[in-house]
C-alpha cells in the first residue's frame, strides 16, 4: 500500500480529489478525465464502503465513456450512435449481467461496436452517401477493404435494419467456419483431472477450476462467479451451490475446495490489499468483483488445462447418463441447453419423462 500511494496514478488523481474538498460522488468521479485511475478511486472506495455500490458498475462507466468518445464527432453521427448504444447496446449488456452476473468483461464490446459504426458513417459522408441509402455492394466493400470487422457492424446494421433507417434488404455477411470437435478423448480427460486433483505444483485456484471443468462441465463464467458462502460442508461431505442446485462434490475435489474457502484472498491490485476478505473465490482487480473469465481461461490454458474441450467433453458424458432435467439441475445450465446436449449424444429421454409422469400421478 505505501509503495501505491508512492508511486501510483490514483494515489496522486485521489490526493487531488481530496484537496478540492468537494463531497466525493460517481458522478464526480465519472466526470474525472483520467478514466482508469478513477476507476481504481472509484473501487477502493467501494471497497471501504465510502460509496455505495452501483449496479452492473461496469456499464455504468460505458456513458461518461461515450460523451468522451462522440464529443469530437458530428453532431448527427453523435445522435445516431446515442440511440444506437441507448436503446439497442445496452440493453443488451443488460441483459447478459442479468443472465450471467456482472464483470468486467460484459462491457468490454461496446466500444468497439460504437467506433465501428462511427467509422461506417464516416466513411459514408466521405463518399456522400447518406445512411438511408446505404447499399449492400457498399457494405461489402466496407468489409472486404478491411475498414471494419463484420462482428463489430453487424449490431449496427441489424438496429438501422429493425428501425427503418436502412434498407431491410442490407446485411452484415457471416463467414462460414468449418465445424470444429473440441472433445478430449478419455485418456487425456482424464490424465488432466489427475493432474488437477494431485499435482501440488499448480495454483490451488487453477487446479479447483479446472477440475469443476472437467468432471461437472462448468463454463469459466459460472466458475469465476462462485462465491465462498456458495461451498457448504456439513458433516465432512462438501457440496457446491451453482445457481441454486446443491452439487454434490467428490470427496479429493472437495479438501481442495474447502482449502480454497480458507485461503485468504484479496482483489489483485494494491490498491485492493485492505485488511477484509474477498466474498469470492475467483477475486479479480477489485475484492468485491470476481476475475475476468479470460483471466482464468488463460491461466487453465497456460497449465495444459483445455477449457473448451474440457468443459464439452465433461457435458457430453453428463448428457449421455442424465435426462435434461437432472443435467441441467446438477450443473446449473438451462434445461434447453441439457437438452441440445442430450440430442447431441442421439439420447432421447421422452419415454422416462413419461413414466416418471405416469408414477408421480
Amino acid at each position: 500500500m505505501i509503495s501505491w500511494f508512492k508511486h501510483s496514478r490514483a494515489a496522486g488523481l485521489l490526493q487531488e480529489v481530496i484537496a478540492a474538498q468537494t463531497p466525493v460522488t460517481h458522478e464526480m468521479l465519472d466526470e474525472l478525465p483520467h478514466r482508469s485511475p478513477a476507476h481504481d478511486i472509484r473501487d477502493l472506495l467501494m471497497s471501504c464502503e465510502i460509496l455505495p455500490r452501483r449496479d452492473a458498475e461496469y456499464l455504468q462507466r460505458i456513458h461518461p465513456w461515450l460523451r468522451n468518445e462522440l464529443a469530437s464527432i458530428p453532431a448527427e453521427h453523435a445522435r445516431i450512435l446515442t440511440q444506437y448504444v441507448r436503446w439497442y447496446v445496452l440493453p443488451k449488456a443488460h441483459r447478459v449481467v442479468a443472465r450471467r452476473g456482472v464483470g468486467e468483461s460484459v462491457p468490454a464490446p461496446i466500444p468497439p461496436l460504437v467506433r465501428a459504426a462511427a467509422r461506417l458513417l464516416a466513411w459514408l459522408d466521405d463518399i456522400g452517401v447518406g445512411l438511408p441509402d446505404l447499399t449492400q455492394p457498399l457494405v461489402d466493400e466496407w468489409l472486404i477493404e478491411g475498414r471494419g470487422y463484420y462482428r463489430h457492424l453487424y449490431p449496427f446494421l441489424n438496429w438501422t435494419r429493425t428501425q427503418g433507417i436502412t434498407d431491410p434488404r442490407v446485411r452484415v455477411p457471416l463467414p462460414v467456419y468449418p465445424k470444429r470437435t473440441n472433445y478430449l478423448d478419455s485418456d487425456e480427460r482424464l490424465t488432466q483431472l489427475r493432474s488437477c486433483l494431485d499435482d501440488e505444483a499448480l495454483p490451488l485456484h487453477v487446479r479447483v477450476a479446472g477440475a469443476l471443468t472437467l468432471l461437472f462441465g462448468l463454463s469459466i463464467t459460472k466458475v469465476v462467479r462462485l462465491r465462498r458462502d456458495h461451498v457448504r460442508i456439513e458433516e465432512g461431505a462438501v457440496s457446491l451451490d451453482v445457481d441454486g442446485h446443491l452439487l454434490a462434490i467428490p470427496p479429493m475435489l472437495g479438501r481442495l475446495l474447502t482449502h480454497l474457502v480458507t485461503q485468504p484472498t484479496s482483489g489483485t491490485r494494491a490498491l485492493s490489499q485492505l485488511p477484509f476478505e474477498s466474498p469470492l473465490l475467483y477475486p479479480g482487480k477489485a475484492a468485491h468483483r470476481p476475475v475476468l473469465p479470460a483471466t482464468l481461461y488463460c491461466q487453465l490454458r497456460e497449465h495444459g488445462i483445455r477449457v473448451l474441450s474440457a468443459r464439452n467433453t465433461a457435458r457430453l458424458a453428463l448428457a449421455a447418463e442424465l435426462p435434461a432435467a437432472v443435467f441441467a439441475s446438477l450443473t446449473g445450465i438451462e434445461v434447453t441447453t441439457a437438452d441440445a446436449w442430450n440430442k447431441r449424444v442421439g439420447h432421447d429421454w421422452t419415454p422416462y419423462i413419461a413414466a416418471k409422469d405416469a408414477t408421480i400421478s
